[in-house]
C-alpha cells in the first residue's frame, strides 16, 4: 500500500492514500507505476498513461505540438536557461564530490533540518556559482522535496511503500 508523507502537508493537512489512477484517454484504472510523474498537476502524475502517451506523440498532432513548443520563444528560452542551470550544477555537484573525496569536507549520518538518519542529498541553498558552489545544507529526501517543492505549489511527495 502507498502513501503520502504527511509531515510535507502540515499546512493543508492532507493525506491521501493511492494506488491506481484513471487515465484519462483509454479510461482504464492502472496503477501508479503506469504514470509518469508530473509536478505540474495537483495529483503529481501526468493525466494520460504512459500508453496513451508515447501513442498521441507518435502521432502527428503530438510531433509537431512538440515541434512548437522547441521553436516558440518560451522554448527556446527554457532550452538555454536549462543548458546553462545543467552545466553549473554538474560543475557544483563535482565541486562537492571532489571536496568529500580529498576530506575537505565530511557529510553527516543525519539530516540537517529534521534530524532523521539516512542518505542525504546535499542542497545548495545559496546557488551554484562563486564560493557558494561548495556551501551545502545536507537534507533527507523529504526535507530536499519540501524546500524545491512546497506544498502550496502542488508538490505531492515521493511515494513511501
Amino acid at each position: 500500500m502507498y502513501r503520502w508523507s504527511s509531515h510535507i502537508f502540515q499546512q493543508t493537512k492532507v493525506s491521501c492514500i493511492m494506488k491506481t489512477l484513471k487515465c484519462s484517454t483509454c479510461q482504464e484504472e492502472k496503477p501508479l507505476s503506469n504514470f509518469g510523474r508530473d509536478r505540474s498537476y495537483v495529483r503529481g502524475f501526468d493525466y494520460r498513461c504512459r500508453e496513451c502517451k508515447s501513442r498521441w506523440k507518435r502521432t502527428e498532432t503530438g510531433k509537431e505540438s512538440s515541434h512548437r513548443y522547441k521553436v516558440s520563444e518560451k522554448g527556446r528560452a527554457a532550452q538555454k536557461r536549462n543548458r546553462k542551470t545543467g552545466i553549473v550544477g554538474r560543475r557544483a555537484n563535482k565541486a562537492v564530490s571532489r571536496a568529500l573525496k580529498s576530506g575537505q569536507m565530511i557529510k553527516p549520518e543525519n539530516c540537517a533540518r529534521c534530524g532523521k538518519p539516512g542518505t542525504l542529498d546535499g542542497h545548495h541553498g545559496n546557488g551554484y556559482e562563486g564560493p557558494a558552489r561548495r556551501d551545502v545544507e545536507w537534507l533527507c529526501t523529504d526535507c530536499h522535496n519540501a524546500e524545491h517543492h512546497p506544498a502550496v505549489r502542488g508538490y505531492l511527495p515521493k511515494l513511501i511503500a
